[in-house]
C-alpha cells in the first residue's frame, strides 16, 4: 500500500472519530441542557460555567479540526484526479494532526467525566472516580 493511501485512509479514519465526538458532544450539550436548572444553583454555579467553557473550546477544536481533515481530503482527491503532485509536504504532515487529535480526545473524555460526575453528584448517586 503507497504512502499516499495509508494517509488517506488515517485521515478518512479521523474524519470518521470525528463524526462520533460530534455525535457525542451533542448528547452532552442536551444532557447539561436537561439539568441546568439544577446547576445553576449556588453550590454548582462555578463548575457550570467551567463546563460551559469546556464545550465551547471542545467544539471549537471540532471546528478546527473537521476544517483541517476537509482540506486534507480535498487535496488527496486532487492527487488522485492528477490536479496536484504528490508531494512530500503533504505526506509528512500525518504527524502534524496526531497531536490536536490526541488532545481533542483527552478534551472530550475529560469533558464528558466532568460532566456525569457533576450530574452525579446533583442526583445523590455515589461515584468511585476522582
Amino acid at each position: 500500500m503507497s504512502d499516499l493511501t495509508k494517509q488517506y485512509l488515517d485521515t478518512q479514519r479521523r474524519v470518521a472519530d470525528l463524526e462520533f465526538y460530534k455525535i457525542e458532544t451533542a448528547f452532552l450539550l442536551r444532557l447539561l441542557d436537561d439539568y441546568f436548572i439544577r446547576l445553576s444553583a449556588p453550590p454548582y454555579l462555578a463548575k457550570l460555567k467551567r463546563a460551559g467553557k469546556q464545550f465551547y473550546q471542545l467544539e471549537t477544536d471540532l471546528q478546527e479540526t473537521g476544517r483541517q481533515l476537509n482540506q486534507r481530503l480535498k487535496r488527496y482527491q486532487m492527487i488522485v484526479m492528477g490536479i496536484l503532485p504528490e508531494d512530500q509536504v503533504l505526506l509528512g504532515t500525518a504527524a502534524r494532526f496526531d497531536e490536536p487529535n490526541d488532545r481533542l480526545a483527552k478534551d472530550y473524555h475529560t469533558t464528558k467525566t466532568d460532566l456525569f460526575l457533576l450530574i452525579a453528584k446533583i442526583r445523590g448517586i455515589p461515584t468511585p472516580l476522582r
